[in-house]
């Protein structure tokens, strides 16, 4: 237990130092590999980890969710926000393991906060990229079917043309 303390405390100790230059939220490539090695090893070690330490796992969790993703969020595609998302999810499971429900409920307006922000921005972001699905899927789609169908009613003005010349010789 000890050295599991030594360990988490001396990896804080040299993020703290290496966060100087080269810190999590230096750019958007260090804070998705810096948040899943951060979330990575807290699944390995999770299950001894005092609550001194969640203190402190909280500390660098908050940086990660309030400082970085906020800072980056506009620059990460909807792959990275999914997998952003699914380890926060992951670092509540860590945290409350089978009293997660309970956490939820005596923390509601700390997720409320949390969550109720993104899902306006991913509500947004989900009609920016239908959008450019439907422009970039379906404008040709509809530009083919409009084509088919001036194609087929020229089609169509030919054959009553012809329908009409031939009920007009069959008359004389």
């Amino acid at each position: 237990m000890k050295f599991l303390f030594t360990s988490i405390l001396i990896t804080a100790i040299v993020l703290q130092f290496s966060s100087c230059s080269q810190g999590p939220c230096n750019s958007k490539s260090a804070f998705i590999e810096s948040y899943q090695g951060f979330i990575g090893e807290l699944k390995e070690k999770s299950d001894n980890i005092s609550d001194e330490q969640w203190d402190q796992l909280d500390a660098e969790f908050q940086e990660f969710t309030k400082v970085c993703y906020k800072k980056f969020r506009e620059e990460m595609s909807m792959d990275e926000k999914t997998e952003y998302w699914d380890q926060t999810a992951s670092y509540y499971a860590e945290k409350y393991g089978d009293n997660l429900l309970s956490a939820l409920n005596e923390n509601s307006e700390e997720f409320s906060q949390l969550f109720d922000e993104e899902m306006k921005v991913a509500i947004k972001d989900l009609g920016d990229e239908l959008k450019k699905v439907f422009d970039e899927d379906f404008k040709n789609d509809v530009k083919k079917a409009i084509d088919d169908v001036i194609s087929g009613l020229g089609k169509l003005g030919e054959e009553l043309k012809e329908g009409i010349d031939k009920i007009e010789v069959e008359e004389k």
